[in-house]
């Protein structure tokens, strides 16, 4: 015989602190943040104008960051990040050229 199944949506409400400590209110299926506020974490971009094929970026972040690279008109680009310390990072790639590095 046949079980029936019920289900019941619940609404989660959930808390994300914000950089000036004002909380945020959302459900599971959305939350709206304002990330100019939110980028609490230090970040760093790089901009390469002369064409190499390896990127020598002194970030001084203090840590190993995210990294993500962009052509000038700022479309992305896989690039073989190699992290040297928490200060310093290279980026090759397989052919010279000029663009972002955007670090997190």
């Amino acid at each position: 015989m046949p079980t029936k199944t019920t289900s019941t949506l619940v609404e989660t409400k959930i808390m994300i602190s914000e950089c000036n400590d004002q909380p945020f209110q959302g459900t599971q299926t959305r939350i709206d943040i304002d990330l100019e506020r939110c980028m609490c974490d230090n970040t760093f971009e790089y901009h390469q104008v002369v064409a190499l094929d390896t990127w020598n970026v002194c970030h001084n972040l203090g840590k190993k960051p995210s990294v993500v690279v962009t052509d000038d008109s700022k479309k992305l680009v896989i690039a073989n990040v190699e992290h040297i310390d928490d200060e310093v990072l290279l980026i090759r790639f397989n052919a010279p050229f000029t663009g972002w590095a955007f670090l997190n």
